[in-house]
């Protein structure tokens, strides 16, 4: 009769403890840097940097799947704090779908030998778990960006020229990863909870927007195909030239001549919107009549 393989809830996994034929068994007498090795989950504990938001039941529950029929493909990669202990630095699902497999042990790279004393523990340790999880783990844009701000606002880094030199991004991204945090809140939790857009341009683009029924309207047609990035930028452009006329149009030249008892008035509309002009027309009715009467 087969064995079992998939699970289609967290219990099923809870109860089940057989291992996978194809995990292949090995272990280390010494430990070294960068060396796969086996290490006792109960030793492991998590990343106080770690970047990810959430993590979904469902998500845990097919990568368990995936390592109960497959094995662990990747190493988890870890921090060894003290004598058999450990924190994760990169795996931090894998680690949880070994547990929730009742596996004992995890194949794991010994990356950094630093205890909490040290005192670059906490600028090492952010720094790989933020790289390590972009490039193993695809780490979405609104995750890097809430990690990023973090290392700011922790003073691991205290500028974002040293984050960028840190994390090998040129200061423009950072710039840009880090402004989609002004979205609106509505946006921000669609986001974290569907990762229904991954356009750091676009999203830079929208947080552009102040007006917030605006900005939530064109995310949500930018997500549905119904706009595009370059109709997004259209729009901003448009916005910007029109409050850049109305900051300058007081500066605009005019003329006024008084001669013959008539007044000559002389002033450039081309920067006004049309109720501007209707509100003008009735601002200047009213002085000629207060000093007509």
């Amino acid at each position: 009769m087969a064995r079992k393989t998939k699970f289609d809830n967290i219990d099923e996994i809870m109860n089940s403890a057989a291992m996978s034929e194809s995990e292949k068994e090995f272990s280390h007498a010494k430990i070294d840097k960068n060396t796969i090795q086996e290490i006792n989950t109960k030793n492991i504990e998590d990343n106080p940097f770690q970047p990810r938001l959430q993590i979904k039941n469902e998500d845990l529950i097919e990568l368990a799947n995936s390592i109960k029929e497959n094995g662990l493909l990747q190493p988890i990669v870890v921090n060894k704090i003290a004598k058999n202990k450990y924190e994760v630095i990169a795996g931090h699902r894998r680690l949880l779908a070994h547990k929730l497999l009742k596996r004992d042990k995890i194949k794991a790279i010994v990356s950094l030998e630093l205890s909490r004393e040290d005192q670059s523990y906490k600028s090492k340790m952010a720094i790989n778990a933020l790289i390590e999880n972009i490039q193993r783990e695809n780490l979405d844009i609104l995750e890097t960006a809430i990690s990023l701000q973090n290392l700011l606002n922790e003073k691991i880094y205290k500028t974002k020229q040293e984050l960028s030199k840190a994390i090998g991004k040129n200061n423009t991204y950072i710039s840009k990863i880090l402004s989609i945090l002004k979205l609106e809140a509505e946006i921000i939790k669609d986001l974290e909870e569907n990762k229904s857009l991954k356009d750091l341009e676009v999203l830079y683009e929208l947080q552009k927007i102040k007006d917030s029924a605006m900005q939530i309207k064109l995310y949500y047609k930018i997500i549905d195909g119904k706009y595009t990035r370059a109709e997004l930028r259209e729009y901003n452009k448009k916005k910007k030239n029109i409050i850049e006329n109305k900051n300058t149009k007081i500066e605009r030249p005019y003329s006024m001549k008084i001669s013959n008892n008539t007044l000559n008035f002389k002033y450039s509309l081309k920067s006004l919107e049309k109720k501007e002009i209707d509100d003008l027309q009735e601002e200047i009715k009213k002085l000629v009549e207060k000093y007509l009467k």
